[in-house]
């Protein structure tokens, strides 16, 4: 959501330094919190998966949180991080915006921030519904 919020603001900025200051910053925060935070959410889901009465692959729900956490980082891996340091070159020489790749960054940024809230509805609710894989249980 920071990022989201700072990729609004660079893109609303008509000075081109401000907005390459606040792309720099964006190129390093994911490998501060981002990329670091997105793994142990990963790790930590797994285990808890495999620990649980829930299981990884069971439930629709956790498989869905699973499949919605790897877009996630696929997302930002593919797209943020490259369309960051397009931006972040592109306003280097204090030459104009490019008004499209910033609001497409807005818009990636938002669809992974609707990913990641559509997760946590998931654990929230549980909706039913157990996949193919799930096997004979008495749960």
């Amino acid at each position: 959501s920071d990022l989201l919020v700072a990729a609004t603001r660079a893109a609303t900025r008509d000075d081109p330094v401000d907005a390459h200051a606040i792309y720099e910053l964006m190129a390093i925060l994911p490998f501060a919190l981002g990329i670091p935070l997105s793994f142990l959410a990963l790790g930590s889901g797994v285990v808890l998966g495999l620990t649980s009465r829930w299981r990884v692959l069971r439930h629709w729900w956790v498989t869905t949180k699973l499949a919605l956490l790897g877009a996630t980082i696929l997302l930002g891996a593919l797209a943020v991080g490259p369309t960051v340091d397009t931006l972040v070159d592109g306003t280097a020489s204090a030459d104009a915006v490019d008004r499209s790749g910033a609001w497409r960054l807005v818009v990636v940024l938002a669809t992974q921030l609707v990913m990641v809230l559509t997760a946590v509805i998931l654990a929230m609710f549980r909706p039913g519904g157990r996949t193919p894989w799930a096997g004979r249980s008495t749960r």
